[in-house]
């Protein structure tokens, strides 16, 4: 399926629509766009314009200003959301992954006059690519491992400092814990510097998809809600990266908000015959290069389902 996107402003940067959510954890308000939904969207570091559609004859809309530019419905960076990195990297010259991706984790930079038309088509996964939970998966020479994977309600004895959730309807209790219809997935990750040079990365930058039968790739949740300890030697806004050297490594969980398959199926019509099924939809930690490339985009089988 290929989503539609019209422009009516003068001049737009970059405009990233993911339905990789989505609704995840950090500020992902759902859109509609030609029937479908468009979720979790987030503004990288750079400021790009992040706009949703409602239809093809709309405007862009709920648009808050954001670092050096428009973006939309970014939340806090403390909290890791504003460097959605595609592959969670950032380098001296700029974090990786700027530019956004779309609905299909596809980027989209332009300067566009108005009433011009994209589509942005669905990121299909490669079979090759679709990882056990056994295997790492490496993207711009960083290793990603999964050590622990850990699917509840339940907050936990986690430091509720470095927990934001702004996903709506995802209201927790005093102790943290979720309403039914969402679920934690908390990913204890080991991240490795493979290359022979210093490495910064963001260490929430990688998001949550689900894969349906037809193989679409579908971002579930885009950024992470929680992450557990401070890089100390980072800026307040840079707590959540991490300068690896050649060769080290650092363990970290990270947690994002996972909505329930029947939520988000309610909410977008398109979704069932996009993926092939109805649901509940098997969930995959994505680790990609370059964004919108299957080629890539590797998926690591997390062992649960968005029921």
């Amino acid at each position: 399926m290929r989503i539609k996107l019209v422009k009516t402003t003068l001049k737009i940067v970059s405009m990233v629509l993911l339905t990789s959510m989505l609704s995840g954890c950090a500020g992902n308000v759902p859109a509609q766009e030609d029937g479908g939904l468009v979720q979790g969207q987030t503004a990288g570091d750079s400021g790009l314009v992040q706009g949703q559609t409602t239809g093809d004859d709309s405007t862009v809309q709920n648009q808050g200003t954001g670092d050096g530019g428009l973006v939309q419905n970014q939340s806090p960076e403390e909290n890791g959301a504003g460097d959605a990195a595609s592959n969670g990297l950032s380098t001296g010259s700029g974090t990786s992954g700027n530019g956004g991706a779309g609905a299909s984790g596809q980027s989209q930079a332009t300067t566009a006059g108005i009433g011009d038309v994209y589509y942005v088509d669905d990121l299909y996964a490669k079979e090759e690519n679709i990882l056990p939970i056994t295997q790492s998966a490496s993207a711009g020479g960083i290793s990603c491992e999964i050590e622990k994977v850990e699917y509840t309600e339940s907050f936990g004895d986690r430091n509720g400092k470095h927990l934001s959730i702004f996903t709506p309807g995802a209201n927790t209790d005093n102790q943290g814990n979720l309403p039914e219809g969402f679920q934690f997935l908390f990913l204890t990750i080991t991240f490795t510097n493979t290359t022979d040079q210093p490495q910064e990365i963001v260490r929430t930058g990688n998001d949550i998809s689900a894969i349906g039968d037809s193989l679409a790739a579908i971002p579930w949740t885009a950024d992470a809600c929680y992450y557990d300890m401070d890089w100390e030697k980072g800026t307040e806004n840079e707590k959540h990266h991490w300068v690896l050297e050649p060769g080290a490594s650092v363990t970290s969980e990270i947690g994002w908000v996972i909505e329930s398959s029947e939520r988000l199926l309610a909410a977008d019509p398109t979704l069932e015959s996009r993926m092939g099924s109805a649901g509940p939809y098997l969930l995959y930690y994505h680790v990609n290069e370059y964004d919108g490339d299957s080629e890539t985009s590797y998926f690591i089988d997390l062992g649960v389902k968005a029921e």
